[in-house]
């Protein structure tokens, strides 16, 4: 086994490369099967009689419409459909039941990193499509996604956290996430994972658990992203409000970056984020500001070397790229230093 010891990282032996590559093999081919699922087979058809005259209808969500009367067309569409979802269901099923086969081997090799509430929560709004769409994990949790995608672990002090920071990115058609859609907003979400998240406030920023885990809510305070102080998601009167901090609008100009880990359960979890060079630079920069706490400026700068070395040694990925153009100049001049 290779190690960092000045960098507080070691790569994974032979045994666990040789599982992770298995079990991601099968958890790659569980999530296209569910995506084609979800895609194919997702609402309900049936058979509405008009005037005399069956029609097909279709149903998705609060939405049903006709696609035509009963003909061999419209009969072979009911056909794919049922038989379609019961062959799918049946895949899933299968590797659904290997990868739960496989997640106590997962654990037993050390393969299983990401805390467990971090993933559930990830894996909550996931399945509401907000997580690499709206919401972004940023942070020291990101480094996750870094070392998965690296095939190394760092070090535990390097990477414990007691929160989560999720990153708003507002772009696209809709800013706002509808009442109808997310009836509780993003903070009954996280009561789907713990009951006992709460605000301390209205407008709060910040959910905390019982044990002291906190969910920050926090965007950019550019004024090209938002012309107000504090800014819903959602329109949930008493939701989580997210916290304008200056500096997030680099971390969304800059390229997005995705992986799959493993949790402590000891199954997957997606995390995607922000490229790990910005990550390095933005670390590196609040590590040299003045007011920043100094407990945290040693950590700041640890990560940002750390994960630097990760991106240029093991995800050849190089920081004179024209990708990083969109990043400040003062961020680009800290290169030298990473």
């Amino acid at each position: 086994m290779q190690s960092g010891k000045l960098l507080n990282y070691r790569e994974l032996t032979n045994e666990q490369r040789r599982q992770w590559l298995d079990f991601m093999q099968v958890d790659e081919a569980y999530r296209a099967e569910k995506l084609y699922d979800n895609r194919q087979f997702s609402g309900s058809m049936r058979w509405l009689n008009r005037n005399g005259t069956e029609y097909l209808h279709v149903k998705k969500g609060r939405t049903e419409k006709s696609i035509g009367p009963r003909s061999p067309e419209t009969e072979k569409i009911f056909d794919f459909f049922f038989e379609g979802r019961v062959q799918s269901n049946g895949r899933l099923e299968s590797l659904n039941q290997r990868l739960e086969q496989m997640a106590p081997v997962n654990r037993a090799l050390g393969l299983g990193r990401v805390p467990n509430l971090t993933s559930k929560i990830l894996r909550v709004l996931d399945d509401a499509n907000l997580l690499g769409t709206k919401l972004l994990l940023v942070g020291t949790n990101a480094m996750w996604a870094y070392e998965a995608k690296a095939g190394i672990q760092c070090q535990a002090d390097v990477v414990a956290t007691r929160d989560a920071d999720m990153l708003w990115d507002p772009r696209g058609s809709i800013k706002i996430l509808s009442l109808e859609a997310f009836p509780k907003g993003i903070l009954g979400l996280l009561r789907k994972v713990d009951k006992s998240f709460e605000t301390r406030g209205k407008y709060d920023y910040k959910a905390i658990n019982k044990t002291g885990f906190a969910v920050d809510l926090i965007r950019p305070e550019d004024k090209l992203f938002f012309r107000d102080g504090r800014s819903h998601v959602t329109e949930t009167i008493d939701d989580i409000a997210a916290a304008p901090i200056y500096g997030l609008q680099w971390l969304l100009n800059s390229p997005k970056f995705e992986a799959i880990a493993i949790s402590e359960d000891g199954f997957s979890v997606r995390i995607p984020t922000v490229d790990p060079r910005s990550f390095s630079l933005h670390k590196m920069w609040l590590a040299d500001l003045n007011h920043r706490d100094p407990l945290k400026r040693p950590r700041d700068l640890e990560q940002a070397k750390l994960v630097s070395m990760i991106a240029r040694k093991y995800l050849n990925l190089q920081f004179d790229e024209k990708v990083l153009q969109a990043l400040p100049q003062k961020l680009r001049n800290l290169i030298p230093n990473l």
